[in-house]
């Protein structure tokens, strides 16, 4: 079908923005060791072109791209045999859909925090930073699916047709799509301790819980972050709602270096003396990631699938010694599974059972969505520590400021593997058995987040 438009959108939702911003800060003591301070603001979020104009551009009207599946354009062809081939394959060609009346996208930004001076060289801080963001923009990997109208919601699952009905448009192929539905919640508390020379040691240690909620991370394309969910369906508030992509729920991050004691005069100061160490240590939680089945179990139809397993209650679904299999796979498979209802739920005549028979009073229900929400399992955790031994020797016979540095520096000293969540191996293989998953590689670890212990050695001259 042809949308008859002349423009990417139909009204202008920034023509009433409105940023007010209010922030304070107050020392209840006289003697200022105490600050308290807090702001609210209202920040607006432009429909700037890189949102839209980017897969448009690759779209119909002003693009004939099109995925042609077994079709090589031979050498010599371009251009001519391109708008043969788009032609005879028209229903491959790539769509798109943009919201026509987009609603203002605009954030909350709040913060309280309270520092104290606990001595000459010693601080700390406790603080409350919080966002609500509202209308922000969902790109939809492929809007022509089976439309909403056409599934239910029973005894709170989402149930599609046992046999696969007619997609938005029977005509067309992928339709990119983008709205502007999203809703963010992040709350964080943020602690700080800082020491300044005290006894040649300058410090500062933080330490960060946040909790981040919405119904998508990404905003121009699908994938925005490496761990997003590319199969979110649109209109499926319950399955896109889950932890934000860049959520890391706990971080703690320690940098420090300390002059050690020496020499301050005579011979042995230009050998003994000028000695510092350094290190930075960070310790975090892993990132989110989502296990999707293979390909369309539900039977949503279109290119990009969406279908979730079900998880088994009170059950660990990591594997604890997955450092040591080969793979590294990092999932127990067997906390997952394909959905099933009781036969007396009033979804079970409604299942598409792919020719099975209840076992122990469950049917299969391949055309249900299954109970894992959006990014709530969470990759391995990250702890690294650097360290650095300086050497400063002042060389007042070339000017009165001149000094040699030379350093020393490990990365990853302790040479501990920081593996990354399975962002690239997140699909199972399919069904084992009544209702199994057949894990294939689904979360196999092949990658780090970090470098392995690199060494390094420098030096500096100072003037």
């Amino acid at each position: 079908c042809v949308v008859p438009v002349k423009q990417f959108w139909q009204t202008n939702p920034t023509t009433h923005n409105f940023e007010p911003r209010v922030g304070f800060s107050y020392s209840p003591y006289k003697n200022g060791n105490t600050a308290i301070r807090g702001a609210f603001g209202i920040y607006d979020m432009l429909p700037l072109p890189y949102l839209y104009a980017t897969l448009s551009a690759v779209t119909a009207p002003y693009s004939l791209d099109a995925i042609v599946p077994g079709h090589v354009v031979p050498p010599g062809g371009f251009p001519i045999v391109i708008p043969i081939v788009a032609s005879m394959t028209a229903p491959l060609r790539l769509g798109r859909y943009i919201e026509q009346h987009p609603k203002r996208d605009y954030s909350l930004n709040y913060n309280l925090n309270v520092e104290q001076q606990l001595s000459g060289t010693l601080s700390a801080s406790i603080g409350y930073v919080g966002f609500r963001g509202i209308h922000q923009p969902f790109p939809s990997a492929d809007y022509n699916q089976v439309p909403e109208s056409s599934t239910q919601v029973l005894e709170g699952r989402r149930v599609y047709p046992k046999t696969r009905a007619d997609t938005i448009d029977a005509n067309a192929f992928l339709i990119f799509g983008l709205q502007w539905d999203g809703v963010e919640h992040y709350n964080s508390l943020v602690t700080q301790l800082k020491a300044r020379d005290y006894h040649g040691l300058n410090a500062q240690g933080t330490y960060t819980w946040n909790s981040c909620i919405d119904l998508g991370s990404s905003t121009q394309a699908d994938t925005t972050y490496q761990n997003s969910f590319a199969g979110a369906i649109y209109y499926d508030k319950v399955q896109r709602k889950g932890r934000c992509d860049y959520e890391v729920t706990q971080n703690f991050s320690l940098n420090a270096i300390y002059d050690l004691p020496g020499p301050h005069d005579g011979l042995l100061k230009t050998f003994a003396g000028g000695w510092q160490v350094g290190t930075i240590v960070t310790a975090s939680t892993g990132v989110p990631f989502t296990l999707q089945q293979a390909n369309d179990v539900l039977g949503q139809g279109g290119q990009i699938y969406g279908a979730l397993p079900d998880v088994a209650p009170n059950c660990n679904p990591y594997r604890q010694g997955y450092k040591f299999d080969p793979n590294h796979n990092y999932i127990n498979a067997n906390c997952f599974s394909f959905p099933t209802v009781s036969t007396t739920s009033a979804i079970a005549p409604l299942c598409n059972t792919d020719g099975t028979n209840p076992v122990n009073g469950r049917v299969l229900c391949l055309n249900v969505q299954g109970n894992e929400r959006r990014n709530s399992l969470t990759g391995p955790r990250l702890v690294n520590a650097d360290l650095s031994l300086i050497k400063n020797t002042h060389l007042p016979h070339l000017t009165e400021s001149a000094s040699l540095q030379i350093r020393i520096e490990a990365f990853n000293f302790l040479n501990h593997p920081n593996f990354q969540a399975p962002t690239n191996f997140f699909t199972f293989n399919g069904r084992a058995g009544f209702n199994q998953e057949d894990p294939g590689t689904a979360g196999n670890l092949d990658s780090t987040a970090t470098p392995s212990r690199q060494l390094q050695f420098g030096a500096k001259l100072i003037f």
